[in-house]
């Protein structure tokens, strides 16, 4: 999943540097970013931590 956050940051800074300068207002941009951002990091396996307990 790590190939997901290679492709996102620069089409988010791309992305956000047209609308802005097309004269979006910047607090809208900022949370598309985040929105996008965290849905990402929803959609990536997440192990659970590591307990001291062997599994059976």
């Amino acid at each position: 999943m790590k190939h997901r956050w290679i492709y996102f940051l620069p089409a988010a800074f791309f992305a956000s540097y047209l609308l802005v300068s097309h004269g979006v207002p910047l607090l809208p941009v900022i949370l598309g970013c985040a929105l996008g951002a965290f849905l990402i990091w929803r959609a990536m396996p997440h192990k659970p931590p590591p307990s001291g307990k062997p599994a059976a």
